[in-house]
């Protein structure tokens, strides 16, 4: 996080001074250690005790940019650019803003400006990397990436930035060299660690990576919540333990499977904390029926340990012929399955084409609805949206096309959907929860993945150990998703015509 220095004083008394200097060096301090909410009300704080203090303005506008808050956010860094015009560290800022609301183009614009005015700017250089890389202009970010070092030497945020590009185009023996660098230097660098965890999972170096893959604890909002110590794999016989969801929907959906292992480790009782719109859906399933399952906000009662769900599989020594397949383990209800079993007709195909828009990466994911869904046109199928977080131009595009039939408005919870899908032939989605959710209760399922999958699953195969019942799609170049669509379409006539 660039922060504001070389700053013009504010007026006031000497000691309003050292209380506004003293104000801004906690808030920074919160700020460093992403304590966003705590930062920015002391920003605040400072802007009522002296209004227009650029220095206040620019931070502000910094934080809130990280909170997702893009417009005031623009607003802010620009007026504190407007009134220091030649501070490189505002445009940085700005630029990372942009990037966080995926508007790369303007990003790219004014990191330019930052570089302009301070070539030497390490920061600048780097987030002229980082831009690029999204743009997928993988050699001219490797450039100014190579520019950072020659400012700034075997810098380790640079090194860990060129990591991650790597690991991002699939050169993942590169990424682990490079990552190697920074942890020789600093064996407890966690960010390092993290990244070399996931591009060892990615290749399916599954020892490896599941013991840097605890890295993760502290990262994301990711952390025990309780006083009760961490589950490592110790003998639990007879206590209480609990289990709780971290990250995505879809990582809870794939990873609810462990509690079944945890369970045959004999304690008395297991308790499973998942996402509010997941808990009716997995609370009823009969794969869970001696599981307990509650909502986020309960907290059970005399519990001797606690876990997060991702670390399971390192504790069980998960590898690629140990992943626990117990075929379907999501049920639909039965009175959510008979409410759609009269609505639909024909062979019926279920599609999402794109996944949740907050996700950084989203848009490497996602594909255009019109784009899609010319390539699943037949008069023998009925089409069926699952597509729940959809745009302005999706609900235009539905609105004239009666090719598709689009009851997502009735679904609330996990579970409306899974009533749904159990009355499904097959499943097309991009790489979202509910690929998991389908993958999950048994249905065929066909995924599409980008040229830079998560790690789960792999490399360059079209199947997949996680679920029995699905087949991976995927980029063979970056966000070329044609040859891929085509291939949805060869594959769909086959399958209509074997029906």
């Amino acid at each position: 996080m660039a922060t504001a220095n070389g700053k013009t004083p504010p007026k006031g008394t000497k000691a309003e001074l050292a209380e506004i200097d003293t104000l801004m060096k906690k808030a920074v301090d919160l700020h460093r250690k992403e304590h966003l909410d705590a930062a920015v009300g002391i920003y605040r704080k400072v802007l009522e005790k002296k209004p227009g203090f650029i220095p206040a303005i620019g931070m502000l506008g910094t934080a809130l940019g990280q909170m997702h808050q893009f417009d005031a956010s623009v607003k802010l860094l620009k007026e504190a650019i407007k009134a220091k015009p030649n501070y490189a560290v505002y445009y940085n800022n700005l630029a990372s803003t942009y990037i966080q609301s995926k508007n790369y183009n303007e990003a790219l614009k004014v990191v330019k400006q930052a570089i302009d005015l301070d070539g030497n700017y390490v920061d600048a250089q780097n987030t002229m990397g980082v831009i690029l890389g999204h743009l997928d202009r993988y050699d001219e970010a490797i450039v100014a990436y190579d520019n950072s070092l020659s400012i700034k030497k075997d810098d380790p945020e640079t090194l860990i930035k060129i990591a991650l590009l790597h690991h991002l185009f699939n050169k993942l023996d590169l990424a682990l060299e490079t990552i190697n660098k920074v942890i020789e230097k600093d064996p407890k660098h966690n960010n390092a660690i993290f990244i070399r965890s996931l591009t060892n999972l990615k290749k399916g170096n599954f020892q490896q990576g599941w013991r840097d893959y605890e890295s993760r604890i502290g990262k994301f909002n990711i952390k025990t919540h309780h006083k009760q110590p961490t589950w490592r794999g110790e003998d639990i016989k007879g206590k209480i333990i609990l289990i709780f969801s971290e990250q995505g929907l879809g990582d809870t959906i794939n990873f609810s499977r462990y509690a079944r292992l945890v369970k045959d480790q004999g304690p008395a009782h297991v308790v499973l904390s998942v996402q509010e719109p997941l808990h009716e859906l997995i609370k009823n399933s009969t794969f869970f029926k001696d599981i307990t399952v509650i909502p986020p906000k309960k907290k059970p009662k005399n519990f001797a340990y606690q876990v997060p769900i991702l670390s399971l599989p390192g504790i069980f020594k998960t590898n690629g012929d140990t992943i626990p397949e117990f075929g379907p383990y999501i049920d639909a209800e039965k009175n959510k399955v008979d409410r759609h079993k009269d609505k639909f007709k024909k062979i019926k195909v279920g599609l999402v084409w794109r996944g949740n828009p907050d996700y950084l990466r989203d848009d490497i994911r996602s594909i255009e609805l019109e784009d899609f869904l010319p390539y699943i046109k037949s008069t023998k199928i009925q089409v069926i949206s699952l597509q729940k977080n959809k745009t302005k131009s999706d609900e235009k595009f539905l609105k004239k096309n009666t090719q598709i039939i689009d009851i997502m408005d009735e679904v609330e919870t996990f579970s409306d959907t899974a009533g749904i899908i159990e009355n499904l032939d097959l499943v097309i989605s991009v790489d979202t929860s509910v690929a998991h959710l389908s993958g999950a209760m048994g249905k065929k399922t066909w995924t599409l993945i980008p040229f830079s999958p998560d790690w789960r699953w792999l490399m360059y195969r079209d199947d997949t150990p996680w679920y029995q019942s699905m087949t991976l799609f995927r980029q063979k170049s970056v966000g070329d998703w044609q040859p891929v669509l085509e291939s949805i379409k060869k594959n769909l006539a086959e399958w209509i015509a074997n029906s």
